[in-house]
């Protein structure tokens, strides 16, 4: 096997499933090397518990989790899986995220992937603290609305709206993935935005939870997050979003790219725009969806 690559997952976790997804297919791709998990937006506390009760369950408790920048009331759908959780039990908790991230990408020997799905509020603390951390690392934004957005240039398409990590802290947004010199890839709603387990495959992962602790973890924290949301659950998943950056962190296969230039709006709308764009490199579409769907299931179910 090659070299596993190494990542920090900046994380909004705790109000959508999609991130809890994303964690724990992270820790079932042995292409990859989770050296750090950061908290965004919202209470950090709450969102690193959720993390750290998730890697205890995968055996992972080598895996730091740093306190992000905490902002206002969260939307705390899943705080009753992690309400007797006491995070001080967690032997690898680090108070200034900011800092760890930093300090894992500094030391690093090799380039690091920090996939960014959240908003951008402590990666652009980070990197304004330390700028030289561009120079070791590369951001892999689970963020922006391309096509099916619109095009400044051309309107080819109606705007659908702004994406929620963009929206979220647009500001945040432009001092990170779209400061010039740091390397950048966008995974949009795109690529992201429909992505769905139907029952028969999502029974195969709820199956997998007799014997694995940590998609056991993963199950229990979604019923809880059905329940509190009112979802209407008939066998299949939430939206994915973030999924699809885990799979782009290590592979493209099965994905078109284009090298974009692109700005966000005052109003967070992602547009290409050839004079003041950022270059960017963004998946724009699967060529088979089902393969993804089927890289999924066989990924969660395997064995860790």
């Amino acid at each position: 096997m090659e070299k596993k690559i190494p990542v920090i997952l900046d994380t909004d976790i705790g109000s959508d499933l999609d991130d809890s997804w994303a964690l724990a297919l992270l820790l079932k791709c042995p292409e990859l090397d989770l050296k750090l998990v950061t908290t965004e937006e919202g209470d950090a506390v709450y969102k690193a518990k959720l993390c750290a009760k998730m890697l205890s369950a995968a055996g992972r408790e080598d895996v730091p989790v740093g306190l992000g920048i905490s902002t206002f009331a969260d939307v705390s759908n899943i705080a009753d899986w992690v309400e007797d959780y006491d995070l001080a039990s967690y032997p690898n908790v680090i108070e200034d995220g900011v800092q760890a991230i930093i300090d894992t990408v500094m030391s690093s020997e090799e380039k690091v992937t920090i996939l960014a799905i959240g908003p951008f509020k402590t990666l652009a603390a980070a990197v304004e603290k330390e700028p030289r951390i561009m120079e070791n690392s590369k951001i892999l934004g689970v963020c922006g609305n391309i096509y099916n957005g619109a095009s400044a240039e051309y309107n080819w398409y109606h705007v659908l709206g702004s994406e929620a990590n963009i929206r979220a802290d647009l500001d945040a947004y432009r001092r990170t993935m779209e400061r010039e010199g740091w390397e950048t890839e966008m995974v949009p709603l795109d690529l992201t935005g429909n992505l769905y387990l139907a029952p028969e495959l999502y029974s195969k992962i709820e199956e997998k939870r007799r014997s694995d602790p940590l998609i056991a973890a993963l199950m229990e924290s979604c019923e809880v997050w059905y329940k509190n949301t009112n979802f209407n659950f008939y066998g299949q998943s939430s939206c994915l979003f973030d999924t699809a950056g885990v799979y782009a962190a290590f592979t493209h296969e099965n994905m078109e790219y284009q090298m974009l230039p692109i700005k966000a709006t005052d109003e967070s709308l992602t547009l290409i725009n050839f004079k003041e764009g950022k270059a960017m490199n963004v998946a724009i579409r699967w060529y088979e969806k089902a393969k993804f769907y089927e890289f999924l299931v066989e990924r969660l179910c395997a064995e860790l």
